[in-house]
């Protein structure tokens, strides 16, 4: 195996900085839902429980992610994917994106879609 970097193990690698175990390239979450995989790594490693919960904070307010129903009856008090599908679709034609030109953009055009078809 041949590695960029001077050191090896890639992102996963650690350095130990009086004796704590440092992610230099950040944090890493491993995640199976393979109990064979799950039992083959544990013999190499111990692993700590973490549920991620990643939230926004817009404007004050704390939105959870990825969206979900909450997240948009939170912002617009819709409570069916309908609602919340037209909704987007008025953002959309209120921002004026037809063709995007930059990911904000491209990311409001793919919320519908995503979210209709995912509920």
């Amino acid at each position: 195996m041949i590695d960029k970097r001077p050191n090896i193990a890639g992102n996963v690698y650690t350095e130990d900085v009086e004796g704590i175990h440092v992610h230099k390239y950040g944090a890493h979450i491993f995640h199976t839902n393979n109990r064979r995989v799950w039992e083959y790594v544990n013999q190499f490693a111990e692993f700590n429980r973490f549920t991620n919960s990643p939230v926004a904070n817009y404007h004050g307010e704390r939105y959870s992610l990825p969206f979900n129903m909450y997240t948009f009856n939170k912002m617009w008090g819709v409570v069916t994917p309908e609602e919340a599908a037209a909704k987007i679709e008025e953002q959309k034609k209120a921002a004026g994106i037809t063709e995007p030109k930059n990911l904000e953009e491209q990311a409001i055009s793919l919320v519908e879609p995503i979210f209709t078809k995912s509920l």
